[in-house]
């Protein structure tokens, strides 16, 4: 637009493209590094979303700085002269296209837009006069942002896609209203798993990262650490499955020192599984289902007694009947059928699983109710297992490969992730404490859970990336903007009016009610690509101006390119506006951030910054980052050259450019006194003849 009036159509195309290609370029890759920064998350969904996006926005500059031009010329030479003012391209009209004279000073005066007009002989001056006043009204922004922002608290929920409302969202809370019997689907259940190993529990080799399916192999362990068949692993089995609902029923904790006791004498402290249930065999039952303690329930029934005579095994009225006998003695001395002799573990488990009797409360097998937490698998090769399976492994090819107990906890999923890490520390001591006290062929066991950890500690590293990457993708910005706009002092005002619209963005987040989750870990860093873009154009035109003051520049500035920074805000927030009508609430809450990041960032281009640079915009050398380097080359040429003891005033070598020397002409220009504070606001129409 600025070139409108260059005759020369090649000329024309050549100013407009060496400007449009420079600021582009600084625009760009910009908002490259906003995203790369998101690439280097640890999490597949954030670290594919920044991959993408960088992509995108560098095949869009290219695109940008090569197609979009040769389009142009394309219609400059081979349509527009036969297609003037026409409506059909069937054929060719005959008008003659009007010559392209470059007018007058006077013709040019009437044919300037009024937008440029308004900027530069209403806006700028007022930008310049009431230049304190802004900065003042944005520092008392800021601070107000900043406290908001200190409110800001990770997200308790499950990232969800779902807007309020939809039935799938409102789902488990239905449940838990309605349907209490059921159980409360967001409670934490813990897992209690044994035949894995600890250290490594998951080979995750060959996975596919963006494949949520693809969750890897488990390592299961062999007989040397995980051999439930002995009677001691069955009766610490069956007693783990106690201790995590009663707490402190066993022999298995450090003193008084366990998750389920803060010190005190009493259930009291219970807090994280029993507050408000109490400690009875129904609820026990209701809540902890434990496959080892339906084994042993099974052998107390009659089914279960005839497959153990079946098995050559006493029954509860024989063993009831030993004397001196103790429950669940370890020494074949037990009141009870349980435990059975290793020899019979096997076979006496898999009868117990296959027995179709349905249980009259629960309506269920025992296959349908233990079967997801008893792994095992016929007709295993032997020499596809890594270990000694032997212990595991009965007559008919069946391996045992693990258990697994589940305890559902009096705890919503709904947890800050502080204290639900809290929550993970304890239940780990718990953990530690019942392998410490049982015996070596159990030491493969641990805690988990079905989701609630793991969201608790992305949460915390969600946390961490997010502030890593927001001061990574500014310092890289600094970086990039010192060397686009050649000027140091430029790059940190930009940055820092960035830093602010960042700020403003924070709290926009708390003041809708938003919490920092996935979605906003990842919005936040990119927001300071999206919102760089004017305020380098802005900055970018005041250091090229050559005006012998700040007001001047900043006239000049505002004239030349807040145009197309009002248009490219405006035409980016209509884009935007069609994202809100979307039914999946990412790309809703997406259009959110972006459409507040842009509106931001017009008003800060429009008036914070340009408010900062009348105030204490550099005029001259000064932060010239390219003077400074000259002056260390030439500094270093004369040591080359002349020696130490050459005075490093001389004359600059020759080898420098005469495009350096009539830099530094042009920079040291007087600048009046700096364009200080008692500089008058440009009168109306005063820069339009200098420009």
């Amino acid at each position: 637009h600025n070139f409108r009036f260059e005759k020369n159509f090649t000329l024309r195309m050549q100013k407009a493209w060496n400007v449009a290609a420079a600021a582009s370029f600084a625009t760009s890759i910009t908002t490259c590094i906003s995203f790369i920064s998101n690439s280097m998350s640890v999490f597949p969904a954030v670290s594919s979303f920044g991959i993408f996006s960088a992509s995108l926005v560098t095949m869009n500059y290219f695109a940008v700085i090569s197609f979009f031009p040769a389009v142009i010329s394309v219609y400059h030479n081979k349509i527009r002269p036969c297609w003037w003012d026409h409506p059909s391209l069937l054929f060719c009209c005959k008008r003659t296209v009007p010559d392209e004279v470059e007018p007058d000073s006077n013709s040019e005066e009437q044919k300037e837009y009024a937008l440029v007009r308004f900027f530069r002989d209403t806006w700028a001056p007022r930008v310049i006069k009431y230049r304190y006043v802004i900065i003042v009204i944005f520092a008392g922004i800021f601070a107000a942002a900043l406290l908001t922002t200190m409110q800001l608290e990770p997200d308790e929920e499950a990232p969800t896609t779902l807007p309020d409302g939809n039935n799938y969202k409102e789902f488990n809370d239905i449940m838990i209203d309605y349907f209490a019997r059921a159980g409360n689907p967001r409670n934490i259940e813990v897992r209690w798993v044994s035949g894995i190993d600890v250290d490594n529990p998951i080979d995750r080799s060959g996975t596919e990262e963006s494949d949520i399916d693809d969750y890897g192999k488990a390592n299961y362990v062999g007989c040397e650490t995980y051999n439930p068949t002995t009677p001691a692993a069955q009766v610490w089995s069956l007693q783990t499955c106690h201790d995590l609902f009663f707490g402190n029923m066993t022999d298995f904790h450090d003193g008084d020192f366990s998750f389920s006791l803060d010190g005190s004498n009493g259930p009291k402290a219970r807090r994280t599984i029993t507050d408000n249930v109490p400690l009875n065999e129904y609820n026990y039952y209701t809540r902890v289902s434990c496959p080892m303690q339906g084994f042993r329930d099974w052998m107390l029934t009659d089914t279960g007694c005839g497959t153990l005579e079946q098995l050559g095994l006493p029954c509860f009225a024989e063993t009831s009947q030993r004397q001196g006998c103790t429950t669940w003695d370890t020494n074949g001395n037990s009141c009870e059928p349980f435990p059975v002799p290793p020899s019979s573990f096997l076979d006496a488990v898999t009868a117990f699983l296959q027995d179709e009797t349905v249980d009259p409360v629960t309506l269920q097998t025992n296959f349908d109710r233990f079967s997801t937490q008893v792994f095992v698998e016929n007709d295993v090769d032997p020499s596809s297992l890594s270990g000694d399976f032997s212990c595991r492994t009965n007559s008919d090819g069946l391996v045992l490969f693990a258990i697994s107990t589940i305890n559902v906890l009096d705890q919503d999923f709904a947890l800050n992730y502080e204290d639900g890490i809290d929550l993970y520390d304890l239940w780990d001591t718990w953990s530690s404490q019942m392998v410490k006290h049982g015996p070596s062929e159990m030491a493969a066991t641990m805690q988990t859970d079905s989701a609630a950890w793991a969201f608790y500690f992305l949460n915390e590293t969600l946390l961490e990336e997010t502030f890593s990457g927001i001061g990574l993708a500014l310092g890289l910005s600094l970086v990039v903007l010192m060397i686009v706009t050649g000027n140091i002092i430029i790059a940190f005002y930009a940055v820092f009016t960035i830093g602010l619209i960042v700020v403003d963005v924070f709290a926009f987040t708390v003041l809708v009610g938003w919490s920092l989750g996935v979605l906003e870990s990842v919005n936040y860093v990119v927001v300071i690509g999206m919102s760089i873009d004017y305020t380098v154009h802005m900055g970018n035109a005041f250091t090229s101006s050559k005006a012998d003051t700040r007001n001047e520049r900043v006239v000049l500035t505002f004239q030349r390119i807040a145009v197309s920074v009002l248009s490219s805000a405006v035409s980016t927030l209509l884009a935007i506006f069609l994202m809100f009508f979307a039914p999946n609430f990412f790309f809703v809450k997406f259009a959110s951030f972006l459409f507040v990041t842009i509106l931001l960032s017009c008003i800060y281009s429009m008036t914070f910054f340009p408010a900062l640079l009348c105030v204490i915009g550099p005029m001259g050398k000064t932060g010239d980052v390219y003077a400074f380097a000259r002056w260390l080359y030439q500094k270093w040429w004369r040591k080359r050259h002349n020696g130490e003891g050459q005075d490093e005033g001389g004359p600059a070598p020759e080898a420098a450019s005469s495009g350096d020397k009539e830099a530094d002409v042009d920079m040291e220009r007087p600048s009046n006194g700096g364009g200080g504070d008692n500089e008058d606001p440009i009168p109306n129409g005063a820069m339009a003849k200098e420009s």
